[in-house]
């Protein structure tokens, strides 16, 4: 059961890779906007 539990997950993975790319851009853009105003302060 677990390893057909860990296929299932991969797949969705697979089937949905933009929304996990997007929180991806989204986490580095909000780092690099805290630095830029951690510099300004």
């Amino acid at each position: 059961m677990p390893p057909r539990g860990q296929s299932l997950m991969k797949g969705q993975l697979r089937l949905v890779p933009s929304p996990l790319e997007n929180l991806n851009v989204f986490s580095l853009v909000t780092f690099q906007l805290k630095s830029l105003s951690h510099r300004s302060s």
